[in-house]
């Protein structure tokens, strides 16, 4: 006992503590052949689901794969051209009005990658709306 008290560290002495034991009751014989009156227990496993905490994630899922496929088919219908990544129409609409009206249109992206290389622009501060504008 004096060990147990002594040690700064109480998870050494009571793991040797329960080691000891263990092997002291697998080395009698008494032990090992006697039986011991009890009940056996079985484990079962408890889950309870709370399904209207899935209802809103479900919902907006269900909402959003509508949406991607509304799209899908509206674009496929209008032959939208695929811009993916592409920072051109970006930039293009962030033009001021009066600069895109004298571009031409363009509705593809290439046509628009080929005409960009003409085409210099400055990032300026429009003094009447104080907003930034690209500006030729």
């Amino acid at each position: 006992m004096e060990q147990i008290w002594a040690s700064p560290n109480l998870t050494v002495p009571f793991q040797n503590l329960a080691t000891s034991i263990t092997n002291e009751m697998r080395k009698s014989e008494t032990l090992r052949s006697s039986t011991v009156p009890g009940q056996l227990g079985h484990v079962r496993t408890v889950l309870r689901v709370r399904w209207y905490w899935i209802t809103l994630p479900g919902f907006l899922l269900l909402v959003s794969a509508l949406f991607l496929l509304l799209t899908a088919i509206e674009s496929n219908r209008t032959a939208t051209p695929l811009w993916k990544g592409s920072a051109l129409a970006v930039l293009y609409h962030g033009l001021e009005a009066k600069v895109r009206s004298t571009l031409e249109h363009w509705d593809l992206p290439s046509q628009m990658s080929d005409a960009s290389e003409e085409v210099k622009v400055k990032l300026r501060r429009d003094p009447m709306d104080d907003v930034l504008l690209l500006r030729t």
